[in-house]
């Protein structure tokens, strides 16, 4: 344990908030909630009183993190499991946790879409596919790939060696 865990005696009020907000806050510099050591120990002493601490510690840590706060969701679920929380809780947790790394997934459902792409694309010949790539990778807006395709684009122009035939649509 950490010297901070022995500023307030042990088994107190304080003692037990300090222990849940060093779980809460503990970071190794890029996720949270890596100490669930400090979860645990509260949880062993005064269950009833951390979860209260938890919960309230939560709601301001997600409050502030806002869109990213599904990013604490493994760490809290560790801190939760070595803690020796119910597992009611936990369940309802992991499966909302579920459905945030699922809508963080690409759909899966790219079938449907690729086959009425490529349809349209029927008939282009190689040079205008070129065109088309780059012209549908603008779609991106970083600095980066925008120069990138931009010079692309200006050097097949500029060399002619394709002129464009077909209207893209």
């Amino acid at each position: 344990m950490l010297w901070i865990s022995d500023l307030f005696e042990e088994d107190t009020d304080e003692w037990i908030y300090s222990q849940v907000i060093m779980f809460v806050f503990s970071t190794d510099g890029w996720s949270k909630m890596n100490s669930p050591e400090f979860l645990k120990t509260a949880y062993q002493k005064n269950p009833c009183l951390t979860k209260i601490i938890l919960k309230e510690s939560l709601c301001k840590l997600v409050s502030s993190y806002g869109y990213y706060s599904w990013k604490f969701g493994c760490n809290l679920i560790i801190g939760l499991c070595e803690a020796g929380i119910e597992k009611d809780i936990i369940e309802p947790l992991f499966s909302i946790i579920k459905k945030f790394v699922e809508y963080r997934l690409p759909d899966r459902n790219y079938g449907l879409i690729n086959h009425t792409v490529l349809k349209g694309l029927d008939g282009f010949s190689s040079h205008e596919l070129v065109y088309t790539l780059l012209i549908s990778r603008l779609t991106t807006l970083t600095t980066e790939k925008t120069q990138n395709i931009l010079f692309a684009l200006n050097n097949l122009l500029l060399y002619k060696l394709s002129p464009l035939s077909r209207q893209f649509v």
